[in-house]
């Protein structure tokens, strides 16, 4: 019988938790044994996303984290659960987490928001990314997710044309004819199958392990190999490509994998400043519509000259809206802003120069610093602008905007509604000053 798991929770950029005395416990080891392996996993994690450091702190007053949110497989039976900073301590904050990952890696709201029917649960992040995986594969039935394959046959019937040399050669099982046909044992849905079986030991209920396992055998095992490297789906089959984006990195380790070790525990991790940066992008434009938003749009600043070579200093800013002139939006994920003002933080002196270089280098008198504010406000709540400034370059706004929830019915249509109050507020600003 398999051991219980040990859950020890630490929040996203929060106060330190004392958890080292818990982990050696749980562990069977000594306090620096515990810490050495908080250590290791955290370098694992600094890796596996590209960070400049590594995300999980050890300070004297315990363990906190920094831009990485989800679950860590510690050991086969220890799971360390890191919070994310929008998320009320003891809330169900594991469904919106699934949520950003669908949305801002894979970017298909409709998959997602499957999601949103599975809040009332009590799922494991294994089990709720189990049910996206089988919803996806059961609403796209209707659109078979085959290719044209080549293939070799021996038969006494003919199909198509033949030519005349074979018909008057035939071997013991009939003509050698060539033909295609559409299957369904390819490489897409090869690697969907291999994620769901890498899934499947994780899961918990036993009720979505059934209907997994239910699922990707009723489809039938594929001969051809999963994916090696990342594809786009040809675009009939463009339904296709948010369960096979989850399965290609369950498959992968990208992001979402089971830990290192026999019988390890499942693992589910996001780096939340790159995900609050695409959210609030994708938010922006299904709130504005793609014509009144200008993504990443690489702008001019200035020139440089450096030993007689000149080049062109560019700045890139998250979104340029037109609200009539240029307004800047830019997604910021470090600060703390909460609705009723404790853990004030102020804009810092870096974001402050880095919003007056993108006005400048676009021509726009106004700029919105936008952050995810902290300790569950609810995506429901009203937008709450937490500072001005007024710059040589123009005005300058810090707004808090709530994230908790974003996975209930309605989240992504309550967020286009909180974006666009960011903007009204924006245009009352300019209105105004």
């Amino acid at each position: 019988m398999r051991s219980p798991v040990v859950r020890i929770t630490i929040a996203e950029y929060g106060t330190p938790e004392p958890v080292i005395a818990e982990i050696a416990a749980a562990a069977r080891s000594t306090a620096s044994e515990a810490e050495a392996l908080l250590r290791r996993h955290g370098e694992r994690l600094q890796r596996r996303h590209g960070l400049k450091e590594n995300p999980i702190e050890i300070r004297s007053d315990g363990v906190t984290a920094k831009g990485i949110a989800g679950v860590i497989a510690l050991s086969p039976r220890i799971e360390l659960e890191i919070r994310p900073k929008f998320a009320a301590p003891g809330s169900d904050w594991h469904a919106d987490l699934v949520f950003l990952a669908v949305i801002t890696r894979h970017g298909h709201i409709d998959t997602a928001s499957s999601i949103s029917s599975l809040v009332s649960e009590a799922n494991s992040l294994a089990d709720l990314v189990a049910r996206v995986v089988i919803l996806s594969i059961e609403r796209n039935q209707r659109a078979p997710l085959r290719t044209r394959r080549a293939r070799t046959i021996e038969s006494f019937e003919p199909e198509g044309e033949m030519d005349p040399d074979v018909l008057l050669n035939p071997g013991e099982e009939g003509w050698r004819q060539h033909s295609y046909a559409m299957s369904r044992d390819n490489e897409y849905w090869a690697t969907i199958h291999r994620g769901a079986l890498v899934l499947l030991p994780h899961v918990r209920n036993a009720e979505i392990a059934a209907r997994l396992s239910d699922t990707v055998t009723r489809w039938g095992r594929p001969t051809t190999p999963p994916s090696r490297f990342h594809r786009l789906l040809p675009p009939r089959l463009s339904v296709w490509q948010s369960p096979y984006d989850l399965c290609f990195e369950l498959a992968q380790g990208a992001s979402m994998s089971p830990g290192a070790g026999h019988q390890a525990t499942f693992e589910f991790t996001l780096d939340m400043w790159r995900a609050w940066e695409t959210l609030i992008e994708r938010g922006l434009v299904a709130a504005l519509g793609a014509a009144r938003v200008e993504l990443q749009k690489e702008t001019s600043l200035g020139r440089l000259d450096r030993n007689g070579r000149i080049s062109t200093v560019t700045v890139i800013p998250d979104a340029i809206v037109d609200v009539g002139r240029p307004l800047v939006v830019d997604a910021k994920y470090k600060g703390r802003w909460r609705s009723d003002g404790r853990g004030y933080e102020p804009i810092s002196a870096a974001d402050r120069y880095e919003a007056m270089a993108f006005m400048m280098a676009t021509g726009a008198e106004d700029a919105i610093l936008l952050y995810p504010s902290i300790d569950g406000v609810s995506v429901d709540e009203p937008v709450q602008i937490v500072q001005r400034e007024e710059l040589p370059t123009g005005n300058l706004s810090a707004v808090a905007i709530g994230v908790s929830g974003l996975s209930h019915p309605q989240g992504m249509t309550r967020l286009r509604s909180r974006l666009n109050e960011v903007i009204a507020l924006s245009s009352h600003v300019i209105a105004t000053t």
